[in-house]
Order: C-alpha cells, then structure tokens, then sequence
C-alpha cells in the first residue's frame, strides 16, 4: 500500500470515528436533558443546558463529514510532494 493510500484511508477512519462519537454525544444530550425528564417543561436554562452538548455533537458530525468526504483532497494536499 502506497503512502497516499493508506493516508487516505486513515483519514476516512479518522471521520468516521467523529461521526460515530458525535451521534453518540447528540444522543446522550437529548437524552439527559433536562427537559425530556422533566416531561418537556421548557424554560430558559434548560434550553441552553441541552444545546450545549448538542451543539458540540452537530461540529463533531460536521467534521466527521468532512474528513469522510474530502479525505481525498486532503492527502493530496499533505503529501503533494510525494510520487506515486
């Protein structure tokens, strides 16, 4: 295996670990909010207790997205000096 290839595939499986984990955190956010065991009683702070792991989990899947779909792009542009 070339060294672009098996960077390539490093980086794929570098995503799909963080889209993994940020299924996992969004998940454990909604379910752990306050809200969900309060029986959906809104109020002010449990909005902003609940989108913090939320929003953590939606970068995490935005980056996980990312290396998954431009891991080609990116070993190119780290290993641009190297010959096939």
């Amino acid at each position: 295996m070339k060294t672009k290839q098996l960077a390539n595939v490093l980086i794929k499986i570098l995503g799909l670990s963080q889209f993994i984990y940020a299924i996992l955190a969004i998940v454990s956010g909604l379910l752990q909010s306050p809200p969900l065991m309060q029986g959906m009683q809104w109020q002010g702070t449990q909005w902003r207790i609940m989108l913090i792991p939320f929003a953590h989990g939606i970068v995490q899947l935005a980056i996980g997205f990312y290396l998954i779909a431009k891991s080609q792009s990116l070993t190119n542009y780290l290993f641009k000096d190297d010959d096939e």
